[in-house]
């Protein structure tokens, strides 16, 4: 960031607000995935009874 610039602080809102929104795009990329991961992990012996005892 360049403090002598009047728009730093603009730069620097924008710059941690792209960033916010790629990791928001992970996490929902793996919302798409969610059926599977919740099928796989009642099908598996260990975790079997993980969601009734929640």
């Amino acid at each position: 960031v360049n403090f002598n610039k009047p728009n730093a602080l603009e730069d620097y809102i924008k710059i941690n607000i792209i960033v916010a929104y790629i990791k928001l795009l992970k996490y929902y990329s793996k919302l798409n995935n969610l059926l599977a991961y919740y099928t796989l992990t009642i099908l598996y012996p260990y975790y079997k009874y993980y969601f009734k005892n929640v």
